[in-house]
């Protein structure tokens, strides 16, 4: 079996008093309802395009890395609102998981593609507030939130290894998709506003599979240094006395 839900840790920090789960809920609370809005609002803007909008609208926007990695951190984000310590083998992959696909989506937006906009293709009025919200606020809700309130010592590198699988499973998906499903359109509108490949660095019709594979597999290296950049601040954090969330040493 992958998990083990009876990992053994040295110790584990959790929001360990009243007051420390108090305040991890109401954060947690406020993050879910910003990631939450951001989502919402993307979804209108994608239902009210003038162009391929509706439920086809829709669709699109689901094959943004952005939006899988958004709602699977707001999920997670809903889930310790709900319960500060939550814990399992398996919810430690998923909010790991969640945490490193979000951080990828902030840094390759605001590093790789927010840089390539012009004056012309720049987001503007709500769909900047989108966007801003998705790639900027988002992730750093889910970062701080984690380095304050933990929980933590919840990471291994089976944990590590396999947060890879959702990235994986989107990347097949999005190369079949590009290469299939917009010939499958015989409304022009709906076809030429349906993104075969929704990010630049993936786009196989322009870059070939040889350099869009390299790219995929840097992204993957820095998903793997991020992981493990987390397991050790977490394991750094546990050690050190008098952290906010500090739980009893055991």
């Amino acid at each position: 079996m992958m998990f083990n839900d009876a990992a053994p840790m040295d110790y584990t920090s959790t929001p360990s008093t009243p007051g420390s789960i108090k305040w991890a809920r109401a954060y947690n609370i406020g993050g879910s309802i910003i990631a939450w809005f951001g989502l919402a609002l993307q979804s209108v803007l994608s239902w009210t395009k003038a162009e391929g909008g509706g439920i086809y609208g829709i669709f699109i926007s689901l094959n943004y890395f952005t939006i899988l990695s958004n709602l699977l951190i707001a999920c997670v984000i809903t889930a310790l609102a709900l319960d500060p310590v939550r814990d399992g083998a398996k919810f430690r992959w998923l909010r790991l998981g969640a945490i490193v696909q979000i951080v990828i989506t902030g840094l390759v937006y605001n590093l790789i593609l927010a840089p390539q906009y012009t004056p012309q293709t720049a987001p503007t009025g709500w769909a900047l507030v989108s966007t801003n919200i998705l790639h900027v606020i988002v992730p750093l809700v889910a970062v701080v939130g984690w380095l304050i309130f933990g929980p933590r010592r919840r990471i291994t590198n089976t944990v590590v290894f396999t947060i890879l699988i959702i990235p994986v499973l989107w990347i097949i998906y999005t190369l079949i998709h590009g290469a299939l499903v917009p010939n499958s359109f015989s409304n022009t509108a709906v076809k030429d506003s349906f993104v075969s490949y929704p990010y630049s660095f993936i786009n196989v019709d322009k870059l070939g599979y040889g350099t869009v594979t390299v790219n995929v597999l840097a992204i993957a290296i820095i998903g793997l240094a991020i992981g493990y950049l987390f397991m050790g601040l977490e394991r750094l954090m546990s050690k050190a006395p008098g952290t906010a969330m500090d739980a009893d040493k055991r």
